[in-house]
């Protein structure tokens, strides 16, 4: 049956290549309409209870897409002056912006805080007189030198500012500005450099970090991608022409790949999904691969050659003799992809469609175009089809006598030393990312100094607390105000956080300007009444639009934001723990503390879901791996077997995720998944061709001298193209894309050093029946 249609491929190849043509074109016309996309939607999981939580809250309280400005002075401080002028100046331009909340921009020189003063009036009556800080400067900057000094002391005493937006050493201060939409990043982005670039002189530096940055920068490197893909497949064109030295050798692998990448994405954009910065990583991918599985059937094809058939009987032989394979390979690495579908990522979704669909394309271009191009293509010179033997064959033959000779125990000691370490390794991955700053960039990339600085002062990962009371005016009760104060405080206590803010900190001010600015009245009220009055005299000072992210309207609903140093996965459980437990113990009012919300929310859900998710995607890939097995070998004892060398080469890899501080994130997922595909394909193709030779010689040895002289030399190849493309990755600006390269390839060499050394010693050791039966 096999055979039958093998041949009738290969008699009816002119047709079959046209096919596979039209069918490139068709999905190559649909490329102009991809779309692509560096919003922060697509990684996050939408029917999130924390992302539910931060879109009503947005809604409520105003855009949460917040950029920190920060300006370091390096002589005099920031409450200089001219220093001062510059605040003001971006303050203003700031506001003038499209998309800006005005109500989220926070410096020393917004309408934000304001100097209250203490008046009677002529009737004796006293009142308040508020001084928005932003007039204040304003004064200074028209050369008002006593009010610079009465400005310097009263945000020096203001607890608000002083320590949190500017630095205790006076060096330091902080621009923050919320935004309602995150699709105007490049805008925001460009309009901030240009700002920032104005204000820029010897003595001031300036940084500039929050989402909208970060994708701003994510835009500029995407361009660098395209250089990076063309300097991976250079060197894959390079390893192609050292292996097979034919054009043949090279073009079919590329176009093999070519066809992979331009169904994949074809059908991406078919389908109407967008590709991002983590779905551009899958152009590499599917070359890599059809590089691997390229090099199988050439190899394959040659020795058929070689052996005296003519080209159509060397291609059928190929597709024959592959068949099992190549296919339980291709749909294994499938799977992997596939089984993504279950995260609730859009980004992922996505990545999963379209890796799915080139993989699937890989199959056909490898085994079908290529055996189909060779036979159309004019015979090879004999010695291009033996110019290996040479010196491949005896190399082979050595290292297949040292394994199953002396080599045999050492290689199995090694491999158990290997298999311990790399489980101790394994056991130190966790869930979520672990490094500061952007897991999209290195250590030292501008965007992540900036968040550094930021980190430093206040913290730049939003951590949002709703404050939701059952009736109009809840923000009135004084056990609400208290409970809300205590939260704080302990919150403050937690070195995970920089800094909090809520309409209860406004309050203290009020009260004490309210009795001549005593400091002694910097307390909050203890009756409903008092903190009503107090609670209007804000909302009617700063205006609803500039504290309607403390509080709505009706005082039903209020705020806190709290601003964590860093978003790692052991943070985020400390302070969202941390403030359940403290409620749970104080809490006195009736009102309800809903929570996390913002960035600190939104990291936690994805982790969450990774947590939720993992397990069973590891499960359903090792599954299927199994049963493709039983499937290709009609042996559960072969599945068992293939399961070994996978076993190891999934602990390597988790081993170089632990020692190297690489968490479970989203980035990191597709490697998880497809590790375990790429896991077998070249112990399948050692398997099959044992098999194949044995149940020829019915001699264990000399059909393993054989079968690592044909498959093992191409696997060798295949494990050193699939590397060297995958490393260039390693070039990309953006760190979770050198990750991604940089773990893959761990994956594919490690793998093929098991295929090549430990898999054949474990299957001499065994020595299962089924590869002495004979079988089509």
């Amino acid at each position: 049956m096999i055979r039958k249609i093998a041949e009738k491929i290969i008699r009816y190849r002119v047709q079959v290549l046209l096919v596979i043509v039209a069918l490139t074109i068709f999905f190559a016309w649909h490329l102009k309409d991809i779309k692509i996309a560096f919003g922060g939607g697509d990684i996050v999981p939408p029917n999130h209870p924390y992302v539910k939580l931060t879109e009503r809250m947005v809604e409520k309280y105003g855009g949460e897409h917040l950029v920190e400005i920060a300006i370091q002075v390096k002589q005099g401080d920031v409450l200089d002056p001219v220093n001062l002028a510059k605040v003001y100046r971006i303050d203003q331009k700031l506001r003038e912006m499209q998309g800006v909340v005005t109500s989220k921009i926070i410096s020393v020189a917004s309408r934000k805080f304001s100097r209250v003063n203490f008046a009677y009036d002529e009737l004796g009556y006293s009142t308040l007189h508020f001084e928005k800080y932003q007039d204040l400067v304003r004064k200074i900057n028209d050369g008002d030198s006593k009010e610079a000094t009465a400005f310097r002391e009263e945000v020096l005493n203001n607890d608000m500012i002083s320590g949190t937006i500017v630095s205790p050493d006076r060096k330091r201060t902080l621009i923050l500005a919320g935004f309602r939409y995150e699709e105007d990043y490049r805008y925001i982005f460009e309009t901030l450099q240009k700002i920032v670039n104005e204000e820029k002189d010897a003595n001031t530096e300036f940084f500039l970090a929050g989402r909208p940055i970060m994708l701003g920068y994510i835009d500029s490197a995407f361009r660098g991608i395209l250089v990076v893909f063309a300097i991976a497949v250079l060197v894959m064109v390079v390893t192609l022409y050292l292996d097979f030295r034919t054009i043949r050798g090279v073009l079919l692998p590329l176009s093999s790949g070519l066809i992979g990448v331009v169904w994949g994405l074809g059908f991406m954009s078919l389908l109407g999904h967008r590709i991002d910065v983590l779905g551009v990583t899958i152009p590499f991918l599917l070359v890599a691969l059809a590089h691997g599985h390229s090099v199988q059937i050439l190899s394959r094809y040659y020795y058929e050659y070689a052996n005296g058939r003519n080209r159509e009987e060397a291609a059928v032989e190929s597709m024959i003799g592959l068949l099992k394979p190549m296919t339980t390979s291709i749909f294994a690495d499938a799977v992997g992809l596939f089984v993504l579908i279950l995260m609730p990522f859009r980004s992922i979704q996505s990545m999963a469609l379209v890796g799915t669909a080139g993989i699937v394309a890989i199959c056909v271009g490898c085994f079908v175009l290529i055996p189909v191009s060779l036979a159309l293509l004019p015979p090879m010179k004999q010695s291009s089809v033996n110019r290996e033997e040479s010196w491949f064959g005896p190399i082979f033959e050595r290292l297949a006598k040292f394994s199953l000779g002396k080599g045999k125990v050492p290689i199995l000691a090694l491999t158990g030393v290997v298999l311990v370490i790399a489980l101790v390794g394994a056991f130190k991955v966790r869930v979520g990312e672990l490094q500061s700053g952007s897991p999209d960039f290195w250590p030292n990339a501008p965007y992540n100094k900036a968040e550094k600085v930021v980190e430093q002062m206040t913290g730049g990962n939003l951590y949002w607390i709703n404050i939701e009371g059952d009736r109009t005016g809840a923000l009135y009760d004084a056990k609400v105000i208290s409970d809300i104060n205590a939260l704080q405080r302990h919150l403050g206590e937690m070195p995970e956080v920089g800094y909090s803010i809520s309409y209860v900190d406004a309050l203290k001010k009020v009260n004490a300007a309210m009795h001549e600015n005593d400091p002694r009245w910097e307390i909050l009220p203890n009756d409903t009444a008092s903190a009503g009055e107090l609670i209007g005299m804000i909302g009617g000072s700063e205006g609803y639009d500039e504290s309607k992210d403390m509080f709505t309207k009706d005082y039903k609903s209020g705020t806190i934001a709290v601003f964590l140093k860093d978003r790692k996965p052991e943070t985020l459980k400390n302070v969202i723990s941390g403030t359940c437990d403290f409620l749970k113990k104080n809490q006195a009012s009736d009102i309800r503390f809903e929570l996390p919300g913002g960035t600190a929310g939104i990291y936690s859900a994805i982790n969450e879901e990774i947590e939720k998710n993992e397990f069973l995607s590891v499960v359903i890939v090792v599954v299927a791996c199994l049963i493709l097995t039983v499937l290709a070998f009609k042996s559960w004892l072969a599945a068992l077997i293939i399961f070994v060398p996978l076993l190891i080469g999934k602990a390597i890899t988790m081993a170089f995720m632990g020692y190297g501080g690489i968490g479970f994130f989203i980035y990191t997922l597709p490697v998880v998944t497809l590790g375990f595909g790429l896991g077998i394909d070249f112990s399948l193709y050692i398997l099959a061709r044992l098999k194949e030779e044995i149940s020829e010689s019915g001699d264990f040895v000399t059909g393993y001298i054989k079968a690592l002289g044909t498959s093992g030399r191409a696997v060798l190849f295949t494990g050193l193209t699939m590397t060297g493309g995958l490393l260039t990755l390693c070039l990309s600006e953006m760190r979770f894309q050198a990750i991604l390269g940089s773990m893959l390839s761990v994956v594919v060499m490690a793998n093929t050093i098991i295929a090549l050394l430990f898999f054949p010693v474990l299957l001499s050791v065994i020595k299962p029946k089924f590869l002495f039966q004979r079988g089509e």
